[in-house]
């Protein structure tokens, strides 16, 4: 007893690091470097005045999947401010990420310094890209992996199976998908043990979930006419460099560098526990890895409005087939020290990275949203598209700010998607929705349907799109981030 004590107070000790040190880059910057979390926080702005003040403008999605992230969100939106609330929620999601990873390492005995390491990859393409409602689930999905490996298949564990799954549809329905992956992975390893109230019971447990889950998908499907679109499976496994950048959501050339020490940490890892005599890698683990890799190589990067459908994928698959390594007891020491030394050095590099995009990249936006009007019409345009620092698009949704702060009518909102919290009450308003990401998509008539038009690009970019749409400057300097009217 006094053992699994010790055991339990030395995982919750080193949690408790890591959790401190997966602070650091969020003391770095005020805007958090992910791509959706302007429109996210935008959605739950309008949602707090639509519960409480009604709204003509949007219908609220109260059972819709991919909402759970919005309620939590919802009920800080009492307390603090909205860049507070932003920083706070991915914090309470990384954190209990964090948690999720040394809870399957604590119940499956894995070492500590697995969970540390893995833990790294929680600041992945899902966090750089803001899907906030997908991270969300993984907590979750950790959760529903304990349950559905545990060996107890009473009425309790049915129905403990029944809440996660409906808590994973309401997370992000992706995460639902995978723990029925996961649970047809169970039953095949389970084959031989299983007996047939096992399966039966296992099959009751999740069928709810799925069901209600298909009955809302082909609703969803009826209500919304979805763009033509080519689906290709690739014939063989892409290079390992396709890989890489989405990993963390760092720019390849700025983060190769950084990848150098992880990529010989992870090839220590792989050398000394896999080749331990008295210890195996824990299969199911493994095997939860495999499917992780499988969803990323042959499941579509694209498809029914989900973007990186597979690419989402990968850094999970990391974490498990981390987790899954069997521990050298020699090396464990060593190896839970070089594990906290390279999270720490990771966390302050991206804290670096995040204030440099910040400063280098975000110049000129608070500018931009002070001289902006209240209820007025703004769109914006994102000519720079890429960035120095980060990947997947990190300026695309930056005009939302705009919605946010001074509750302005623009060019896109996510209520267009009709998968959150919102959707539009006109589908007449579905049309005005684009996104403007071109000159070429942009002309002067369009600007002339708006107050002010917030663009976003290098100099030679801004002096292009005021001369051919004639627009007025208002905002000074030569910033990334300026903001015209159309001139008279």
């Amino acid at each position: 007893m006094n053992n699994d004590r010790q055991q339990l107070n030395k995982y919750l000790l080193i949690f408790a690091i890591t959790s401190l040190l997966s602070l650091i880059p969020f003391l770095f910057v005020k805007f958090l470097p992910c791509t959706d979390l302007p429109q996210v926080l935008s959605q739950t702005n309008s949602f707090y005045k639509a519960f409480y003040h009604g709204s003509e403008r949007y219908l609220v999605n109260y059972t819709h999947p991919n909402t759970f992230s919005y309620y939590l969100m919802f009920a800080l939106w009492h307390f603090f401010k909205p860049f507070q609330v932003a920083k706070i929620s991915l914090i309470f999601f990384n954190l209990a990420g964090i948690a999720a990873i040394f809870l399957i390492a604590y119940k499956t005995n894995r070492p500590t310094a697995n969970a540390v390491f893995a833990s790294i990859f929680l600041f992945n393409s899902s966090f750089y890209y803001g899907f906030i409602p997908f991270l969300s689930g993984w907590p979750f999905f950790a959760l529903f992996w304990i349950i559905i490996n545990s060996q107890k298949k009473s009425l309790k564990w049915i129905f403990k199976i029944i809440a996660t799954t409906f808590l994973l549809f309401y997370t992000h329905n992706l995460w639902l998908v995978a723990a029925t992956g996961l649970t047809l992975l169970t039953l095949a390893y389970n084959y031989k043990t299983n007996s047939s109230q096992d399966i039966l019971a296992t099959i009751l447990a999740i069928l709810p979930s799925i069901v209600y889950s298909t009955y809302w998908f082909f609703i969803f499907r009826q209500a919304k006419k979805l763009q033509s679109m080519t689906i290709k499976i690739p014939p063989s496994i892409p290079p390992v460099i396709r890989a890489h950048p989405k990993l963390l959501g760092l720019l390849s050339n700025i983060s190769i560098n950084s990848l150098i020490p992880i990529l010989i940490a992870v090839t220590a890892f792989l050398y000394f526990f896999y080749t331990s005599k008295k210890e195996k890698p824990h299969s199911m683990l493994l095997l939860t890895a495999i499917m992780g890799f499988i969803f990323y190589f042959f499941v579509p990067n694209y498809y029914f409005d989900t973007i990186l459908f597979s690419a989402r994928w990968l850094p999970y698959a990391f974490i498990f087939l981390i987790l899954s390594a069997a521990g050298y007891k020699k090396f464990n020491p060593l190896f839970l020290k070089v594990s906290l030394v390279i999270f720490l050095a990771t966390m302050i590099y991206q804290g670096v990275i995040w204030h440099k995009f910040e400063k280098q990249e975000l110049d000129g936006l608070e500018q931009c949203l002070s001289l902006t009007a209240k209820n007025s019409n703004l769109a914006w345009v994102d000519l720079k598209k890429e960035s120095k620092f980060i990947l997947f698009r990190p300026f695309l949704q930056a005009g939302s700010y705009a919605d946010l702060l001074k509750d302005c009518k623009t060019n896109f909102s996510l209520a267009y998607h009709k998968t959150g919290i919102l959707q539009f009450a006109s589908e007449d308003e579905d049309k005005d929705q684009w996104l403007f990401n071109d000159h070429k998509t942009f002309s002067s008539e369009d600007a002339r349907k708006y107050e002010y038009v917030m663009v976003i690009g290098n100099k030679s970019q801004h002096e292009r799109i005021q001369n051919e749409l004639n627009l007025k400057k208002i905002s000074s300097g030569n910033t990334t981030f300026q903001l015209y009217q159309t001139a008279e």
